[in-house]
């Protein structure tokens, strides 16, 4: 398989993942879903899923119409924060549009606030190292939403809160 269909098959089965913890919280108990939580600064775990959903949003209308990738100036989908519902209507039409992903590599720009105080940072990027930093991306706030639902006595999977790279150390020592 090319890296660029194994970037976007990874990157599907992390969002049908989210799609499947957020169906076990609406099951078990909703409301952690926009409570504020003070293990994570007064942030709620919807707070994390609206921020992954925007990510993917972003990356996807950029890569349609051969835009500047912006991850910083998003609006964000206050909705898809406070309710799961809502979240997972977004993740169902990302997923959608996820089929019409590019099949092959192509070139990208990139914008990124690296200082509030300076103008954006500009540079060039592919849709692989894209996809790679989205993985990345959505794995690290899965793994702070692993940590925040297992203080609220919620069994998480393991896996869905892990880096690959872990997952590997893990499995080889």
């Amino acid at each position: 398989m090319k890296l660029l269909q194994q970037a976007v098959l990874d990157n599907r089965l992390l969002l049908v993942e989210l799609n499947q913890l957020l169906s076990k919280i609406q099951q078990s108990n909703p409301k952690i879903y926009s409570e504020a939580m003070p293990l994570l600064n007064g942030v709620c775990l919807g707070g994390h899923v609206r921020h992954i959903i925007e990510h993917y949003q972003i990356f996807i209308k950029a890569s349609q119409v051969k835009t500047t990738v912006d991850y910083d100036h998003r609006a964000r989908c206050m909705q898809c924060q406070s309710s799961i519902i809502i979240a997972q209507t977004a993740i169902d039409e990302i997923l959608h549009d996820w089929d019409a992903m590019p099949k092959e590599d192509g070139s990208l720009t990139v914008s990124m606030i690296t200082n509030p105080a300076l103008t954006d940072m500009v540079s060039s990027s592919s849709v692989l190292r894209e996809l790679q930093f989205l993985q990345s991306h959505t794995v690290h706030h899965l793994a702070i939403m692993g940590i925040a639902l297992r203080q609220y006595g919620f069994d998480v999977n393991g896996d869905i809160s892990k880096a690959p790279s872990t997952l590997q150390f893990e499995l080889n020592n």
